[in-house]
């Protein structure tokens, strides 16, 4: 495998949720194993049928504390270049959701839009000049080939 060209992301979102059910600390683990010890906001609030929800987030603007999930996904890029356009919105975030069950192992494994066990989500803003989807679309193109 060549080495990864300069990953052309410029900040990282990433929010899980923690039911009632799960322990928040592992779920707190299992976010650190895709996105490193970041800071973590916290938000509690209920879910759709009234049950507690906890939700997870965590931010990241500098190279070095995104460069791990930019790893992962660049070693998975053949798979991402088959549906780059529908992954990336029209504020040049570029989605991916991982299985958060594979999390709690230690895996980082790209899921679809469900996932038994929950996901954890992240959105990367791609950097774009001049600023524009279909930029960061090439931009992305380019990273991934």
């Amino acid at each position: 495998m060549s080495d990864m060209p300069k990953p052309p992301f410029v900040s990282l979102r990433s929010r899980c949720f923690c039911q009632a059910t799960e322990d928040e600390e592992r779920v707190r683990k299992a976010l650190f194993s895709i996105v490193g010890e970041l800071a973590v906001q916290r938000e509690v609030t209920q879910g759709y049928h009234g049950n507690p929800l906890t939700i997870l987030r965590v931010s990241a603007t500098r190279k070095r504390d995104i460069l791990p999930i930019s790893k992962f996904l660049w070693e998975g890029r053949k798979e991402l270049l088959t549906n780059v356009e529908e992954r990336l919105d029209d504020t040049r975030y570029f989605h991916v959701r991982l299985s958060k069950q594979a999390a709690f192992d230690g895996e980082m494994r790209m899921v679809g839009r469900t996932c038994p066990g929950g996901v954890v989500d992240i959105s990367l803003k791609v950097e774009a000049y001049p600023a524009s989807r279909e930029n960061a679309l090439k931009a992305l193109r380019v990273w991934l080939a």
